[in-house]
């Protein structure tokens, strides 16, 4: 069993380009959708807010949601505060009986009206 120390395993690894994208950085951005893939955002966004009755801002929440954003980038680029977030969360869950994000985000993407 070999017990080098954290910071010489650390050094074995090699490091990520200057222009790579660390997929465990904190500071990550979220990909912007192709032209295509906005289209069938805005229209599935369209179709769950008429069916499920979300209000303008719980359809922006959810935009951001479905584009991979956690609760705190969420609050950053709607102007909110966390604790806004999760209430409009737990909206959200609520009028799509969704049990979780995870489920949420795929009965956005897999469900039709």
């Amino acid at each position: 069993m070999c017990n080098r120390s954290a910071a010489a395993r650390k050094d074995d690894v090699d490091q990520p380009a200057s222009n790579a994208v660390d997929p465990t950085s904190r500071d990550r951005q979220p990909v912007a959708p192709t032209a295509t893939a906005q289209a069938r955002l805005e229209r599935r966004l369209a179709e769950l807010a008429a069916t499920a009755h979300l209000s303008p801002r719980q359809t922006t929440i959810l935009r951001l949601l479905v584009l991979g954003l956690t609760n705190k980038e969420i609050a950053a680029s709607a102007r909110c505060s966390e604790v806004t977030v999760e209430a409009h969360m737990t909206a959200l869950l609520r009028r799509t009986r969704a049990e979780g994000r995870g489920m949420l985000v795929a009965r956005f993407w897999l469900e039709q009206t």
